[in-house]
């Protein structure tokens, strides 16, 4: 049953990482696309540039959580298994 768990969090992982690339970076363009009507479409470029750089911001930090998460979860998923207490060999 893990197994099914393990898949199930991976692919809700790797979905969630391409819509925090996805989002930051078309919202910025529509903004840009927007604003380049009244001012002029040289706007369009730093905006496409800082939505992608959010992007990737966004996914460093949520793999970089996931990481860290999965190490908490084999750590404890160790102390878990021998009862929480230190077996000494004798």
């Amino acid at each position: 049953m893990s197994g099914k768990r393990s898949i199930y969090k991976n692919l809700a992982l790797i979905t969630q990482l391409g819509l925090n690339v996805m989002v930051p970076t078309f919202l910025c363009l529509f903004i840009g696309i927007w604003i380049g009507k009244f001012i002029g479409t040289w706007v369009v470029i730093p905006l496409l540039f800082l939505g992608m750089a959010a992007g990737m911001r966004n996914c460093y930090m949520m793999a970089k959580n996931a990481s860290h998460d999965s190490a908490d979860a084999d750590k404890s998923g160790k102390e878990v298994s021998d009862g929480g207490q230190h077996k000494e060999d004798h």
